[in-house]
């Protein structure tokens, strides 16, 4: 599971400052969060990070999964 948080990117921000922007986003957020992407007509970027899901069974059993070969 991934969770996401959008922030606002500065109006003149130039490219060659992406990425104090990004470091500070994530002093901010969470240093576990990265930039996935970035939306030029909201002006928004999206910032995810993975988030570790644990299912155990009421037998006390954990159930095995497998992620697809992409997902790894």
């Amino acid at each position: 599971m991934r969770e996401r948080k959008r922030v606002k990117i500065p109006r003149g921000l130039p490219k060659e400052k992406l990425g104090i922007f990004e470091e500070k986003v994530r002093e901010k957020i969470g240093r576990d969060f990265h930039l996935e992407s970035i939306d030029q007509d909201t002006g928004e970027a999206s910032f995810v990070r993975g988030v570790d899901v644990a299912t155990v069974a009421s037998d006390g059993k954990i159930p095995q999964a497998s992620l697809p070969h992409w997902a790894c």
